[in-house]
C-alpha cells in the first residue's frame, strides 16, 4: 500500500468512529482546560483594567510578559515568549537537548495524558 492509500484508509478509518474522535477529544480536553482555566484566572487578575491591559488587546507586548513571569508561579511560570507560534516548539526543543528541566505543573499533566494514551492505545 503507498503512502497515500495508507492515509486514504486512516481517514476512511476515522470517519467509522466519531465516538472515538469525540472521546479523544474529551481526553484532551479534561487535560488542557483546567489548565487554561487556571492561567486566564491569572492572567485576568495581574491584567485587571490596567493600560497594560488595554495594549495587550492589541497585542503582544514582551515587556508585560517579562513582568508577568518574574512574579508568576504555578502554571504562570509557562506563560513566557517563546509560547507564541513555532516558538514554543523550538524552546522545547531546547530544553531537551540542554537537558532542561520543565516545570512540573505542565509535567505531570503531560505525564497523565501520555499514560492515559498509552491505555486506550492497547484498544484502540
Amino acid at each position: 500500500m503507498s503512502a497515500f492509500g495508507a492515509a486514504i484508509d486512516g481517514f476512511r478509518r476515522v470517519a467509522r468512529a466519531p465516538a472515538l474522535v469525540a472521546g479523544v477529544w474529551v481526553l484532551t480536553l479534561s487535560i488542557s482546560l483546567p489548565l487554561a482555566v487556571v492561567m486566564r484566572g491569572m492572567l485576568a487578575d495581574h491584567l485587571g483594567r490596567s493600560l497594560a491591559g488595554e495594549a495587550a488587546l492589541r497585542g503582544a507586548d514582551y515587556e508585560w510578559m517579562q513582568e508577568f513571569a518574574a512574579q508568576a508561579s504555578g502554571v504562570g511560570v509557562t506563560f513566557r515568549p517563546t509560547i507564541i507560534g513555532f516558538g514554543a516548539v523550538l524552546d522545547n526543543l531546547s530544553a531537551f537537548a540542554d537537558a532542561a528541566a520543565r516545570p512540573a505543573v505542565v509535567v505531570a499533566p503531560a505525564a497523565a495524558y501520555i499514560v492515559v494514551w498509552l491505555f486506550l492505545a492497547g484498544g484502540i
